[in-house]
């Protein structure tokens, strides 16, 4: 099967599911761009073979309005079984795609389609009307990004996944007990209980609804609370370290440094809070955590509780008492902290795997190009 891929990033997250891919008997063509804008991409992929094409803004500097020159040349040579396009649905190189008539899947992270102003939210609307009635599959990385596509237009015979583009490369976070140690002789930690929040220092993540259950917690004095990242609210934290010493700000962290973070960490909590323009899409560090046998504490928020399925726990968006009541017992209970460590493990190792997502990624090919039968695959 010869399949042409076409990214809207090259991140190093997203090379594990391809590289899998890769191997599956795939003829696996990509093409990618490097200029994305903001210094977005990591360079070129390493996986497939490779077609670079210039970028063209066709509105604005994200990605998601950017078409590739050349695209539909590269798609009438190729001529692919299918073209899998790894952007939204209302993005302007599905569109591009839809031109050449191959069998197109469209592969989007969004489960909220109408964010922005009132233009840009009918710019998107009329698009993604257009392209999901020219589709032959679609995949989301959540479930509701699947049934947004089927109210808006995507063929109800079109097959359909759910499936991630970051998936961790499991192999970067096994054995975390010999990074341990090190990461947590850079923090000046010894015994302590440490709570860990990794990502945007932004409100939609939830930091200060945090901050508030922590005061709230009345946790042991060896307990930390350590938030890892850059963003608008470093001031706050600051404030509430000035007051609180168990609270630490560290900077954001390079991307060959997170297994060792995570396993410094005694467990892991992902706050986020819906907005107008935000929900969760998805919460790659829950992924990486769990990876690391590092229990997670998370909100309902979007698509949060698909990802930690049975393996963490879920509090209320916004709910003080109720994340204050799970920050304690996780930190206080031996027992339950092993429990949910183990589940944490074991989820990573069968519903994060790239070589299983890779293997439910080319079933649904063949769906697509019309080799077997199938209409949905929900998520892990």
């Amino acid at each position: 099967m010869r399949v042409l891929l076409v990214l809207g990033h090259s991140f190093q997250t997203q090379q594990a599911l391809w590289e899998e891919v890769s191997r599956r008997d795939v003829d696996l063509h990509v093409a990618f761009t490097l200029d994305i804008p903001r210094g977005e991409a990591v360079g070129p992929p390493d996986f497939g073979t490779q077609h670079e094409l210039a970028g063209v803004r066709v509105r604005g500097d994200r990605p998601t309005w950017m078409a590739y020159r050349g695209l539909g040349r590269l798609i009438g040579g190729l001529k692919p079984e299918l073209v899998h396009v790894l952007n939204e649905p209302w993005s302007a190189v599905v569109r591009q795609a839809t031109h050449a008539r191959p069998r197109l899947v469209t592969h989007g992270a969004e489960n909220l389609w109408d964010q922005g102003s009132r233009l840009e939210a009918v710019a998107r609307r009329r698009a993604t009307q257009r392209n999901l009635r020219k589709l032959s599959g679609f995949v989301s990385w959540n479930n509701k990004g699947v049934a947004l596509a089927r109210e808006r237009g995507l063929p109800p015979a079109a097959p359909t996944l759910v499936l991630s583009a970051e998936l961790p490369r499991l192999e970067r976070f096994i054995h975390p007990e010999s990074r341990r140690a090190a990461g947590r002789e850079r923090w000046g930690l010894d015994d302590e209980f440490v709570i860990g929040y990794v990502g945007r220092l932004v409100a939609e993540k939830g930091i200060p609804w945090l901050l508030a259950s922590w005061r709230a917690a009345n946790l042991p004095d060896n307990t930390r609370l350590v938030l890892i990242g850059s963003g608008p609210l470093e001031a706050t934290i600051r404030a509430a370290a000035t007051a609180d010493p168990r609270i630490r700000l560290n900077g954001p962290v390079p991307f060959e440094q997170v297994p060792t973070v995570m396993a410094s960490l005694d467990a892991l909590v992902l706050p986020s809070v819906t907005t107008r323009d935000w929900c969760e899409q998805y919460g790659r560090v829950i992924t990486e955590a769990m990876a690391s046998g590092v229990p997670v504490i998370a909100s309902d928020c979007g698509a949060i509780p698909e990802v930690v399925g049975g393996a963490g726990i879920i509090v209320s968006e916004g709910s003080v008492a109720e994340l204050a009541a799970t920050l304690r017992r996780v930190a206080v209970d031996p027992a339950f902290h092993r429990t949910l460590a183990d589940a944490s493990l074991v989820r990573a190792q069968t519903a994060f795997s790239p070589a299983v997502e890779a293997g439910r990624l080319r079933d649904f090919w063949e769906a697509v190009a019309g080799r077997s039968t199938m209409t949905y695959i929900d998520g892990p």
